[in-house]
């Protein structure tokens, strides 16, 4: 139980960001202690955790230990070994996060507190951000464009007090005369300094905001989470997102198949197509010919160009990825960016924490099975949808090394050992075998040719 309780402090501090809301604690380090606090007491279930017979039971586990050796690798390969030692001691702080989190949360109620635990914790990281974007908003938009636009460039824009956010502003053209058109993009504190990132976390947060509303176990105090949707909702019109949207598009698509099935889920997703249209604003206007969408196209060509060299294997080194972008950037696609800078290999295995986990929901879709414990029964359609939304989000992000993304990640590898505990006898829903190997790599080498060709036919030089 101690360590159960101080990962979920933790955790909670990863998302809050006390350091940064509270004045007079910048530079206070909260994270790392009791990170480390609960890795010392959760030592024994780590050490069996890591032992070859376990980890053929938890594959999500078995492709995080291989991304930690392969942030190695990828460096090693290229004759780094300062960066090796970097980048695979920064991959195993968030290894350590996921894998303390599988070791310790071990029931049904544990799950849905460390659930409660990140949503109560995300909206108020989230609420303490819009009373700042509220206040940046004001204190920019009545400015003229042009003053705007030279704020910006000459970051006259960040406040003095750092818990006053100094949020993104974009400027669009919106037609041929070249008016500008302003937006105001909402970012969070700590990892979710993005406005995509903060977006991601809003959507996680959104799904399950649903099912503690939908929980009929908390009585009529579960209508009280119709406040936190409205404020969830507004949250995420204020990061104007794109690719959040999308996400949140394709987890409301799962959602709708997990829950009703297929015929209901098409009827529905076909109502949220037509609806698409209706959009205005910086959400509507997505095109692959021209803005940031056929910036990033060209990113991920780039990627593509390094996987076409004698450094596929193993990649060209994590985090080396700006250096081969033609922009400086990052790919802002995790799934090339964990193949270019970790290679096939390492590609593979960031491939692998989705695929085992998909493959695990689908298992228990066909069989119908309906686990027995009412918590997870009620989460069945709300882990899987999170799950999707993140891949879709990480097709717009690159995140493949961030606590955030392994949250997702654990949270799924999570559910499925408990629902696994409760077959008779107690075994993995998915497990590590020649077939599922072979499986998982089949449909990462597929993806990629997908991405491959995607990216002939719409990239723009």
């Amino acid at each position: 139980m101690t360590a159960y309780l101080l990962f979920l402090a933790a955790h909670a501090v990863l998302v809050v960001r006390p350091s940064e809301l509270i004045p007079g604690a910048d530079g206070v380090q909260f994270y790392l202690p009791l990170i480390a606090a609960a890795t010392l007491t959760s030592m024994p279930r780590l050490v069996h955790l890591g032992q070859p017979k376990t980890l053929i039971n938890q594959p999500v586990a078995a492709a995080v230990f291989g991304l930690v050796a392969m942030s190695f690798v990828s460096h090693m390969s290229n004759g780094a070994f300062v960066e090796a030692i970097e980048s695979s001691e920064a991959m195993m702080k968030t290894a350590v996060y996921l894998l303390v989190m599988i070791c310790v949360i071990t029931t049904p109620q544990r799950m849905r507190t460390f659930l409660l635990t990140t949503v109560l914790s995300a909206s108020l990281m989230i609420a303490a951000s819009i009373v700042s974007y509220e206040h940046f908003v004001e204190t920019w938009s009545d400015q003229a464009e042009t003053n705007l636009l030279e704020a910006y460039r000459d970051d006259r824009m960040r406040p003095l007090s750092e818990r006053v956010l100094t949020h993104v502003v974009e400027f669009e053209d919106i037609d041929d005369t070249n008016r500008r058109q302003v937006f105001f993009r909402m970012r969070g504190f700590g990892i979710f300094g993005d406005p995509n990132d903060l977006s991601t976390l809003i959507v996680f947060s959104f799904v399950m905001t649903l099912y503690f509303l939908n929980d009929r176990r908390a009585g009529p105090l579960r209508f009280l989470w119709l406040l936190n949707l409205w404020l969830l909702f507004y949250a995420q019109s204020c990061t104007q997102s794109r690719g959040g949207l999308l996400a949140a598009a394709v987890a409301a698509a799962v959602f709708l198949l997990m829950k009703y099935g297929r015929k209901v889920a098409t009827v529905l997703i076909l109502l949220m197509v037509a609806a698409v249209p209706l959009l205005a604003g910086r959400l509507a206007s997505l095109s692959f010919e021209e803005g940031t969408a056929q910036e990033r196209i060209q990113l991920w060509a780039d990627g593509f160009k390094q996987l076409q060299t004698g450094r596929a294997i193993f990649g060209i080194g994590a985090g080396n990825y700006t250096e081969i972008s033609g922009t400086g950037l990052k790919a802002h696609n995790s799934w090339i960016h964990a193949f270019v800078e970790l290679g096939l290999v390492g590609g593979m295995m960031f491939f692998a924490c989705v695929f085992f986990s998909a493959l695990g929901f689908y298992r228990i879709r066909r069989a119908g099975h309906q686990p027995r414990d009412p918590t997870l029964r009620g989460l069945l359609p709300y882990v899987p949808a999170v799950l999707a939304g993140l891949c879709f989000a990480l097709c717009t992000l690159s995140r493949c090394y961030t606590p955030a993304t392994y949250m997702v990640f654990g949270t799924a590898a999570v559910y499925l050992n408990l629902v696994g505990y409760e077959l008779f006898p107690p075994q993995p829903i998915v497990r590590l075998s020649r077939w599922t190997m072979l499986l998982c790599s089949v449909y990462g080498l597929s993806f990629l040719l997908a991405a491959f060709l995607f990216v002939k036919v719409f990239v723009r030089f």
